[in-house]
């Protein structure tokens, strides 16, 4: 003898289990259904706190969209496993910082492109080695300033041919022995003036003007020295 949950009859379609919040509060527990036709639908509302609690498994089929709302913070705990497959496109969107922690091994497999673009700093750190393998061709651009500090032995390997331009000084400074071997010649060339090296032992030396100085003996061995 109670008065309908919702009006009638504009809600004949609709069967609705609504329990009253005590206090006067206003508010209700609510589980409703429409039955109209291309409008069915279920609607549950908890005034306040909801608990699932499932013993075994459980399975989720939404045949269309589904849309999560969450006011304040959400937190999500998998004891085992975790997989998602996302069948086209996926965006993520974080407003302010975001953490990730792994315990053991990640990998990253993207069959095409990878861009990553980042507005201010960025530091790696990496506790062992670090490998690096471009099957194609690698391009680094730096705006300012650049540095590499290498703690052991550095090596670098070039099949082909290697260039290296600067625009304005560049200087080199080696604690200890310096040693450089080319197997056809070494030229050193500045200006008008330039030393050849060649494999076969010949030194061209070439200038409009040559100077010896030596604050000590001087020796030239040949056989035989020729000065024109």
């Amino acid at each position: 003898g109670g008065d309908p949950a919702q009006a009638l009859p504009a809600a004949a379609a609709n069967m609705t289990i609504r329990s009253s919040s005590l206090g006067g509060s206003g508010g209700s527990n609510e589980i409703s259904m429409n039955d109209t036709g291309g409008q069915e639908g279920v609607y549950i509302h908890a005034q306040r706190d909801m608990t699932e609690v499932t013993e075994n498994d459980r399975t989720k089929t939404v045949k269309n969209n589904e849309t999560t709302t969450v006011g304040v913070d959400r937190k999500k705990t998998v004891q085992n496993n975790e997989t998602s497959t996302i069948g086209v496109d996926r965006t993520e969107s974080v407003g302010a910082n975001e953490s990730v922690t792994i315990g053991a091994n990640r990998r990253h497999q993207i069959a095409a492109s990878d861009t990553t673009s980042v507005g201010a700093s960025r530091s790696l750190s990496v506790g062992a080695s670090d490998s690096k393998n471009v099957g194609g061709t690698s391009n680094e651009m730096v705006g300012a300033a650049k540095t590499t500090n290498v703690g052991g032995a550095y090596a670098v390997t070039v099949l082909g041919a290697m260039n290296t331009a600067v625009g304005l000084i560049s200087a080199e400074e080696v604690g200890m022995i310096k040693k450089i071997v080319a197997g056809t010649s070494i030229e050193l060339t500045c200006g008008s003036a330039s030393i050849k090296l060649e494999s076969g032992g010949k030194v061209t030396i070439q200038g409009t003007e040559l100077a010896f100085e030596s604050s000590g003996p001087t020796k030239i061995t040949g056989d035989p020295v020729d000065i024109n």
